[in-house]
């Protein structure tokens, strides 16, 4: 199960995504409809920023270093990397 938290002292669940035989199962928005994603032991900063939706690199890392993402183990000795697609949505 990878829970997600809210910032500050409560710290309460805000999304709870279940794990189901090594795969998380994800539920779209009014469509009723699964996705899954591959469970992998270890995520890089920039592979996690991908997977939460090209979230900020250095904010992916810090709400795991702070705990309010959980069920995901980070590989501690990846650095933020350059982002092709984070720049390209930027650009006018």
């Amino acid at each position: 199960m990878c829970t997600i938290l809210s910032r500050g002292p409560q710290r309460t669940p805000i999304a709870e995504i279940p794990k189901v035989e090594g795969l998380y199962s994800l539920v779209g928005a009014g469509r009723h409809q699964h996705h899954a994603n591959l469970a992998k032991a270890k995520l890089t900063v920039n592979e996690l920023h991908r997977v939460l939706g090209h979230v900020s690199q250095t904010a992916v890392l810090d709400a795991v270093q702070k705990g309010l993402v959980t069920g995901v183990e980070l590989d501690t000795t990846s650095k933020p990397e350059f982002c092709d697609v984070c720049v390209k949505a930027k650009s006018v």
